[in-house]
C-alpha cells in the first residue's frame, strides 16, 4: 500500500470513529468550541462582552472548522441548542458585541426589522 492511501484510509477510519462517537473529544492540548469561546468573553453584571474579533459593525466573530460564524449566534447554540433554518438570533441589549444568553432570542428577519424600528434605531431604511 501506497503512503497516500494509508492517511487516506486513516482519515476516512478517524472520521468514522468521530461521528460514532459523540464522546469523543480532541487530543490533549487542543481546544473545544466551548472553552475557546469562553476565553474570548468579559462578563459584567449585565453583559458579557465579546473581547476577540468583531467585524466592522461590531458583532464578535470567530472560525469554527475554518468557517466565520457570529459570535452571539455560536454562544446561543452553546448555551440553548439549535437555531432553525431560516432563524436569526437577536439582542434584547442591543450590544452587538454582547454574548450573554439571556439577552438573545430567536426572530424571522421580520422580527429584527421590527425590533430595529420599536426601538428607534432605524428610520426610511437609515441609522439614528
Amino acid at each position: 500500500m501506497s503512503s497516500a492511501h494509508i492517511k487516506a484510509q486513516w482519515r476516512a477510519n478517524s472520521a468514522r470513529y468521530k461521528a460514532q462517537h459523540p464522546e469523543y473529544r480532541p487530543r490533549q492540548g487542543r481546544c473545544t468550541v466551548a472553552s475557546r469561546f469562553a476565553k474570548k468573553i468579559v462578563k459584567t453584571p449585565f453583559c458579557w462582552f465579546w473581547i476577540g474579533a468583531r467585524d466592522r459593525d461590531g458583532y464578535g466573530q470567530m472560525s469554527v472548522n475554518n468557517v466565520q460564524q457570529k459570535a452571539h449566534r455560536m454562544s446561543f447554540l452553546l448555551h440553548r441548542g439549535h437555531i432553525p433554518a431560516g432563524m436569526q438570533v437577536l439582542h434584547r441589549c442591543d450590544e452587538p458585541p454582547c454574548v450573554n444568553p439571556e439577552h438573545l432570542f430567536l426572530g424571522t428577519a421580520r422580527d429584527n426589522a421590527n425590533d430595529r424600528v420599536s426601538k428607534g434605531r432605524t428610520t426610511a431604511g437609515r441609522w439614528l
